[in-house]
């Protein structure tokens, strides 16, 4: 190999890891935020912010990225939230006004699963769809 193709060879080397690492810098800068979603607890049902609904149904996208924030305002309970089928959930916290919040990423496949507080599951229980 001549002294000029092994030249040419590690220019072209160079500008295909240049190339890899902008690609993978642009993926990384245009990932999009997670959505959040915040529940608060009273009254021993979850509760989205100004909606009556105990328990709502939360839908999300498939693949999407969540933040789900939760504010227990049920005083003398611990309360947390938490997707078992996905070993996903929030500490326990106290209902003082406290929260945790937990980020995820849902499945890709479409679908229903449960949420429940793992303390309370028989009252404080409702579906994450994935649609």
């Amino acid at each position: 190999m001549s002294e000029q193709t092994k030249k040419r060879f590690l220019q072209l080397l160079v500008l295909v890891l240049a190339a890899g690492a902008l690609s993978f810098a642009v993926a990384a800068v245009s990932k999009p935020a997670a959505r959040e979603i915040v529940l608060v607890t009273r009254d021993m049902a979850f509760y989205l912010p100004d909606d009556p609904t105990p328990n709502p149904t939360l839908v999300v996208a498939p693949g999407e990225t969540i933040r789900l924030e939760l504010i227990n305002r049920d005083h003398g309970m611990l309360h947390d939230w938490g997707v078992a089928a996905w070993r996903t959930a929030t500490e326990l916290i106290p209902g003082d006004g406290s929260s945790d919040s937990v980020v995820f990423t849902a499945p890709s496949e479409p679908g229903e699963h449960e949420y429940v507080c793992s303390t309370h599951a028989i009252l404080m229980r409702g579906v994450l769809a994935v649609r």
